[in-house]
């Protein structure tokens, strides 16, 4: 044991900085890494959250691309390349989502209304305020107009 111990300790730390550590954890704050909340992400972002919370991570895809269905595969090829977004956010119906910053799903997200897309990321890391490179975006739930409104019986 004492032999364990020592290589555990002479071994090597685990490097998160390729993961959004700092995103991750506004998700969890705002109570978005629940069980009952969809996130949808790129597959780093599935890998963190496997180490960070085991088998209890609510994971949409991460890099294990056998175990997904194709169709898991094929929604994750449209949001990386382009293609109908609003299909794969109609069949996931996400609470938020979790992406890197620039392409042509953030500019989509950004020009409907019903979303709102936080980017720049202002992220505090030792006493530091810098510019992620990630977005969050949520549902908006902004309360129509009143015109809006009275026109919808």
């Amino acid at each position: 044991l004492l032999l364990l111990a020592a290589f555990s300790a002479a071994s090597a730390s685990i490097d998160l900085e390729s993961y959004p550590v700092a995103e991750i954890d506004l998700l969890e704050d705002d109570g978005l890494l629940e069980p009952d909340k969809r996130l949808l992400h790129a597959e780093v972002v599935g890998n963190y959250l496997g180490f960070k919370q085991g088998a209890d991570a609510n994971v949409f895809v991460d890099d294990r691309f056998d175990f997904y269905p194709q169709e898991v595969l094929d929604d994750l090829e449209v949001l990386l390349y382009g293609g109908d977004y609003e299909a794969v956010i109609d069949r996931y119906e996400p609470d938020a989502i979790l992406w890197k910053s620039g392409g042509g799903f953030e500019a989509w997200l950004e020009a409907r209304p019903d979303w709102v897309v936080d980017a720049p990321l202002q992220i505090e890391a030792d006493d530091e305020i810098t510019d992620s490179e990630w977005f969050i975006a949520r549902p908006s739930v902004a309360t129509p107009s009143p015109a809006v409104l009275a026109s919808n019986p």
